[in-house]
């Protein structure tokens, strides 16, 4: 079930060595979904932050080496907490030297322990800043350490798909055994969801038909190639994929038919899958989809039809949503 070969074939710009074999310790980070926008830092916390970003500035056209110590020499005094460290984390925006400096300071102090979100933050920074090399090195050793979750391959695949390393984003799935974690459904939709969101569908097709004899796929996996086929224009391959979705025992839902609804540029398809395909599958409308259908017929002149999916809205007993649908346009 090794994908190596298929990602091979497609590519990347250039293969990172494989993760190190590295016995799994338990995870000691904590907080991976906490909000740290509206952290109330002490007084203490806020004026070592202060001496944090001072330090930095002076060394910020340097290395990352450099900003470490710098931070040594000037700040060894500071008893860090996750607050201090997470907050500013969150603050460098997209200044990954900063960010990674202080990161890797952070981590050589005894006392200190990061955090999930502060992992996960970084290693989706260095990801979307392009430095894939260095996330890399970082993911291996956060997996040496045992603190990999499937929340940091999400945001690690996402950010190798955008980088077009088609070939490391399926190296990083067949690596996860390794790792410590389950290649399962939800780990193969993180995979094909990242492939399919910056478009290349196909390659997520080939990845689905080696996997899915050993995988078994759920409705979210097929959502996932309705959306994608969509953004591509590939409406039939879309519809396809309806079919066997319905075939593998996973009735497509109105979420799935307003995808196809907002893809389609015609009005007759688009009135043919609102009146012929959803009944027939016995999927009900609910208001998106009533608002598409609306939108359509609006923008091709049919006031008439548009008209009449609003009074089947409203006995439909969507006539509660109609006031804000209409204050509200999307």
């Amino acid at each position: 079930m090794h994908l190596l070969s298929l990602g091979c074939r497609h590519g990347a710009a250039r293969a990172l060595r494989p993760l190190p074999l590295c016995r799994l310790s338990i995870s000691l980070c904590t907080d991976s979904n906490r909000d740290v926008s509206n952290v109330n830092l002490t007084a203490e916390e806020e004026a070592a932050g202060r001496l944090i970003k001072k330090s930095l500035s002076r060394a910020r056209k340097w290395s990352v080496q450099d900003l470490i110590q710098c931070l040594g020499a000037d700040c060894s005094g500071i008893q860090l907490t996750s607050n201090i460290v997470d907050t500013l984390l969150f603050k460098f925006g997209d200044d990954w030297k900063s960010a990674l400096g202080f990161f890797q300071w952070a981590q050589s102090r005894d006392e200190y322990r990061h955090t999930a979100y502060a992992c996960n933050r970084m290693v989706d920074l260095l990801g979307k800043m392009r430095q894939i090399d260095r996330m890399w090195e970082l993911l291996s050793d956060m997996h040496c350490r045992g603190l990999v979750t499937v929340e940091t391959v999400a945001k690690s695949v996402r950010r190798l798909a955008g980088a077009r390393r088609w070939k490391d984003a399926v190296m990083l799935f067949d690596k996860l055994e390794d790792m410590g974690l389950e290649r399962n459904t939800e780990t193969m939709n993180v995979l094909l969801d990242a492939l399919c969101k910056e478009r290349r569908v196909d390659v997520a097709r080939e990845v689905f038909v080696v996997l899915s004899p050993h995988i078994p796929p759920d409705a979210y996996t097929f959502n996932i190639f309705v959306h994608g086929w969509c953004s591509v224009r590939r409406i039939d391959e879309a519809m396809w994929t309806i079919e066997e979705m319905g075939s593998r025992g996973f009735p497509p839902s109105v979420i799935t038919y307003t995808t196809v609804l907002e893809a389609y540029c015609h009005l007759f398809e688009a009135s043919q899958v609102f009146r012929v395909e959803m009944p027939r599958k016995g999927v009900s409308r609910n208001l998106a989809t009533y608002n598409t259908m609306i939108s359509i017929f609006c923008y091709y002149g049919q006031d008439d039809d548009a008209l009449n999916v609003l009074k089947e809205m409203e006995a439909q007993s969507c006539n509660e949503f109609l006031k804000a649908a209409f204050l509200n346009p999307s």
